[in-house]
């Protein structure tokens, strides 16, 4: 059972993955930068071997994300996954193609 209040912390969490990818696009790509945390270390991945960063999220996340679900809250891991697929839809377009 979903309420209005549940459905805007889903909002927010899409949104806030657009404002990652957003500075993700504007920010770190531009200037080779790599933030800390799981997708700092997929930054570094997409540098070395030319892999779109939206894909490595995706695979690094996985795992993190099941084991979330069987180890600590459903709507936390479904909430996480909902980020992952929004930053990666949003990280997969031709100008993120263009900087590996």
């Amino acid at each position: 059972q979903h309420t209005s209040g549940q459905t805007g912390r889903y909002l927010a969490v899409a949104g806030l993955a657009v404002v990652m990818g957003l500075s993700y696009e504007l920010f770190d790509s531009p200037n080779a930068f790599a933030p800390a945390g799981i997708n700092g270390f997929a930054t570094i991945i997409q540098y070395l071997f030319h892999v779109n960063i939206g894909y490595l999220s995706l695979i690094i996340n996985l795992p993190l994300i099941f084991l979330a679900w069987r180890k600590l809250d459903a709507d936390f891991a479904r909430k996480s996954l909902l980020f992952v697929l929004v930053f990666l839809l949003l990280y997969t377009s031709d100008a993120a193609d263009d900087l590996t």
